[in-house]
């Protein structure tokens, strides 16, 4: 017993044990795009479509990166980060309006660029009860749904005197669909009445996939947010993505630890169309880069929204992308997102009939195939990345242990900070060993591996046999990983690096 116990009765000693780690985030799905609204070049959450097509808007059946994001909503996905892409002049492609007052011309615009502009009403009246104000309203009349003005914001009290608290100026840093753009030196009245548009807004130019990596603030390395999935819109000139780009992307998504769902390419005719074409990109690939990209085929067919009787043609990717969301939700991240179990919502079939032996080809080759099944409708029937072909032997052929393996080690990293303000000593390796293993005991009891037993499913390793002395010198902890998510005592391993106060020997 310590000295300073002098006397008999119970004592408490505290010790300081890290946070449990908590498992990332797993579905955020990232779509970056041509859009009729919204911010450019800003990453913005939405959480439904409804959400979506308020701040973003909706352009019907030509609109193919909004039918996909409600196809991603539609099949179970939660949680989109939408990124505008703009080619144009965004000032000159935004709407604007003219209203007249005494002392000169109150000049506002629409908050975005492009036509959705155009549709905007605004109705400036007398306050009744103050004649140094006004009341602004501002409506709206959507192209795709033939009706009455909307009514969309309602400013009861403003003031063009820029030292008033109700300067117009002030209330419409928060409007979704209005900012000025001048306004007169002085205190006037605007004239009363009903406005529309002084110059029309436009939609820019064709997104191509020039656009696509170089103006994407998604694909930046220093600033991108965090994501799992990513959809990327099919550049419009009808072409398909070129090898270089897509290298590029499957290089960003391995750093950032995420995966980009692709569909078919345009020439893709026959199994031996795509075989060609799906081997010369992978040929250009590391393995981690191939394991970053999945790729599914054929197109969906859907029905228009503009006229049910109709259909359109629509890439899968953000179907695929909710079902996978789905999965993960409804069973885990580990559960592979194909089978009976995850059928396409949403969707009237496919734009190619596959038979088995055809699917069976693609799925050989790593392309993963979509099939009908009587009574259920389409679905997803295969769940490799673009290691998955049979040329090659790897770890990361299933999209499942990818999406896995990157959820250990995103979660690893995020919630192991605390080692940076700790001694690299045997102490910290033991609480990291602790934290980590009760971490990896909650995915073995909820069945992320294939083990009967932990000893069998996962282990964890931190000390002497992982790090040299020169290591524990400089302030780096070593901790290694393995997993066995496919068959028992069959060990994935990753290694975390981490930093620690260094040894002073």
């Amino acid at each position: 017993m310590p000295d300073n116990y002098r006397r008999p009765g119970v004592y408490i000693q505290e010790q300081s044990y890290p946070d449990p780690l908590e498992g990332v985030e797993t579905t955020i799905t990232a779509f970056p795009g041509r859009f009729t609204k919204g911010p450019v070049g800003k990453a913005v959450s939405v959480s439904s479509f409804a959400e979506f097509e308020d701040l973003f808007g909706d352009g019907g059946s030509d609109d193919k990166n909004a039918r996909s994001i409600w196809l991603y909503f539609e099949n179970g996905g939660r949680k989109a980060l939408i990124y505008r892409l703009f080619k144009g002049d965004t000032t000159a492609s935004t709407t604007g309006f003219r209203i007249p007052t005494p002392e000169g011309s109150l000049l506002l615009s629409a908050k975005y660029p492009g036509i959705w502009g155009n549709n905007l009403t605004l109705e400036i009246q007398p306050h009744p009860e103050d004649s140094n104000h006004f009341r602004l309203t501002v409506q709206e009349q959507r192209t795709d749904v033939p009706g009455p003005l909307k009514t969309r914001e309602i400013y009861e009290r403003l003031s063009l005197d820029p030292a008033s608290r109700d300067h117009l100026h002030k209330h419409l840093e928060s409007s979704n669909f209005l900012r000025v753009t001048n306004s007169p030196p002085e205190a006037a009245q605007p004239a009363a009445g009903t406005y529309g548009y002084d110059s029309s807004g436009d939609n820019g130019e064709p997104i191509n996939e020039i656009e696509i990596l170089r103006d994407n603030g998604l694909i930046d390395m220093d600033e991108a947010p965090f994501f799992n999935l990513l959809c990327l819109p099919d550049p419009e000139h009808g072409k398909g993505f070129s090898v270089p780009l897509l290298q590029q992307v499957a290089h960003f998504c391995r750093l950032q630890k995420a995966v980009c769902i692709l569909g078919p390419h345009p020439v893709w005719t026959t199994p031996l169309s795509v075989k060609t074409q799906v081997e010369n990109l992978q040929n250009e690939l590391s393995s981690d880069e191939r394991q970053s990209i999945a790729q599914y085929y054929p197109d969906l067919i859907i029905p228009d929204p503009s006229d049910s009787r109709k259909n359109i043609r629509l890439s899968p990717v953000g179907a695929v992308a909710g079902v996978i969301a789905r999965t993960t939700i409804e069973r885990g991240v580990w559960k592979a997102p194909a089978g009976s179990g995850a059928g396409i919502e949403g969707c009237r079939g496919l734009a190619a009939d596959l038979p088995d032996a055809d699917a069976e080809q693609l799925n050989a080759i790593g392309v993963n195939s979509l099939k009908v099944i009587p009574g259920r409708g389409a679905v997803i029937w295969g769940g490799r990345t673009l290691d998955g072909s049979n040329r090659y032997s790897s770890e990361g052929k299933y999209l499942s242990i990818k999406r896995l393996m990157n959820f250990i080690r995103q979660s690893v990293e995020a919630g192991t900070g605390w080692t940076a303000f700790e001694p690299n000593s045997a102490e910290t390796w033991n609480a990291l060993r602790q934290q980590t293993d009760h971490f990896l005991d909650s995915l073995f009891r909820n069945g992320a591996f294939a083990g009967s037993t932990p000893h069998k499913s996962y282990y964890v390793r931190c000390g002497t046999d992982t790090m040299s002395e020169a290591d524990q010198e400089q302030g780096l902890i070593r901790l290694e990983i393995g997993v066995a998510p496919i068959r028992p005592s069959e060990f994935i391993i990753l290694v975390a690096e981490l930093s620690a106060q260094p040894v002073q020997r």
